[in-house]
């Protein structure tokens, strides 16, 4: 049997912190997640250089 996915935790303040395992889904400050790792709902955060692996884009 294939293992499971990792539940990812949801950032707290605000960065997503992939390394981590954060997600931007559910947070506080935006589902997005930009290229430099902060979440948000800016198109600096869901236009381009959104990373989808760790939240919308």
């Amino acid at each position: 049997a294939p293992s499971p996915t990792p539940i990812k935790k949801v950032s707290a303040d605000g960065s997503y912190a992939g390394a981590n395992g954060y997600t931007c889904l559910g947070s506080f400050s935006g589902s997005c997640c930009s290229q430099y790792g902060w979440c948000g709902l800016t198109t600096d955060h869901c236009g381009n250089g959104c990373n989808p692996a760790f939240g919308s884009c």
